[in-house]
């Protein structure tokens, strides 16, 4: 089940990961919205961030420098 919410501000890219993994671990967000709408690589059984996995996903996200 879906959840209404707000634009946001900014890139999604920016928001703080540990943010993230809180909203996954509370229930707003699933894993895979985390992935797919911030960038952020969530695994384990006691969920944790993949760091380096989170920095290439949000790289690919962002799409080439200018």
């Amino acid at each position: 089940m879906g959840a209404a919410g707000g634009g946001g501000f900014g890139d999604a890219c920016d928001r703080d990961a540990q943010g993230v993994l809180d909203d996954v671990i509370d229930g707003y967000v699933t894993i895979e919205e985390a992935e797919r709408k911030y960038g952020v690589v969530i695994t384990g059984d006691s969920p944790t961030i993949d760091v380096k996995a989170t920095e290439k996903r949000r790289a690919r996200m962002r799409g080439p420098a200018n």
